[in-house]
Formats: C-alpha cells, structure tokens, sequence
C-alpha cells in the first residue's frame, strides 16, 4: 500500500505527541480502525472528488488538542480537488474513541484514547508498539554522521550518538543495518533523528 498522509493535529494540551502524526480512529479498546467513523462531523465531498493513491480517504482533518484535553475538529481540507478549498467544521469530538498515532505511515503505532472526546493523559493506558526500527546505512554525511533510511524515509545517525570505536570507521558501516530509536523530528529538512541501539553483521 502506498505510503498515506497524516491527518494533522495543532497541539496546546501538555501532552506530548511532539514525534507522532494522527492516521486514524477506532474504538476505545483500539479496534475497528476508520477514516470518518468517530469524527464528530461527516466532511462533504465534492461531486467529483479527485483522490490520490497517498490520500484515499480523500481528505486531510485538521484537529485541536486544546489545554483542556478536549479535542476539537476544526476542518476538512481536499488537496486533489483545490476548487472545493476547506470545509470549516469547528466541533468538538465526543463519545469514546481512540486514535492511532505513528511518527510515518509505516512506523510504530501509538494508539491514544480519548473518553467523553478528551484525551486520557495516562499513558499507561496507552498502546504503545515497540518503537525500535531498523534502518539501512546509506552514506556518511562528512563527519557529522550516518544517513539511514527506515521504512522508505530518510533518517540521520548523528556521530555523537554512535558508540565511540565506530566514530572513525563510519564508512564500514555503510551497507549494514542498525536497530534504532526515533528521537527527533526535523521538520525543516524532512528528516528523521535516530539513536543507535545495536548493529547488525561483523563491522
């Protein structure tokens, strides 16, 4: 399956989602995954609504997580059908529900429960997957570190982050596998931000 969009999420509540992007909704218990089942309003399509192989749900929500924890659905944005432009919604989630959160489409999945429309900030009621991954070597960026790729994206090792006897050698390491940890985002370069935690093959 191609690679999707995230919804996006504008983040005032002291919860941090600072690396996660919400793809979808289902039930409290995490189950019953769904583009529009729990949204609070149904977005209208146009009468013909271009879809992209990135995008098939054909919209993209944007939502706000108030200081509060109450979640409200602001709008519906159709970016392959621009004439339509936004669906202005503004109305609060309510019921129980849960949305599953990853840093990428195909990334680790934190699935976040949200009872009367506000988030449950515990958690340890959370389901949270293994957030390890494992990441190709692809190049050695100077002296700074190690340009991976994970699941199709593009990361980056920094050398302060690497256990000391590979700081010299990094370019033995091109070609092999590291199991690592995301960290950071970087959103002006598009990039992700690893910490090593083991390697793979004799380097």
């Amino acid at each position: 399956m191609t690679f999707q969009e995230p919804n996006v999420l504008k983040n005032d509540s002291s919860v941090d989602l600072s690396l996660l992007h919400p793809y979808f909704f289902c039930d409290i218990n995490g189950q019953n995954a769904s583009d529009t089942a729990y949204l609070p309003v149904q977005p209208t399509f146009p009468l013909h609504n271009a879809k992209c192989s990135s995008l098939w749900r054909g919209f993209i929500a944007t939502m706000h997580l108030r200081h509060d924890g109450v979640l409200q659905l602001q709008r519906f944005d159709f970016p392959y059908s621009p004439q339509l432009g936004s669906q202005i919604v503004d109305e609060p989630f309510k019921g129980d529900f849960s949305i599953i959160f990853r840093p990428f489409f195909p990334g680790p999945s934190t699935i976040v429960p949200f009872r009367a429309g506000m988030i449950v900030r515990d958690s340890s009621e959370w389901v949270i997957d293994d957030q390890t991954m494992t990441a190709s070597v692809s190049g050695v960026y100077g002296n700074s570190g190690l340009n991976v790729w994970v699941c199709g994206f593009p990361g980056f090792i920094p050398c302060s982050l690497l256990p000391k006897c590979y700081r010299e050698r990094m370019r033995e390491l091109i070609g092999t596998e590291i199991t690592c940890k995301l960290i950071k985002v970087d959103e002006l370069r598009r990039n992700f931000i690893f910490c090593p935690l083991e390697f793979d093959g004799d380097v």
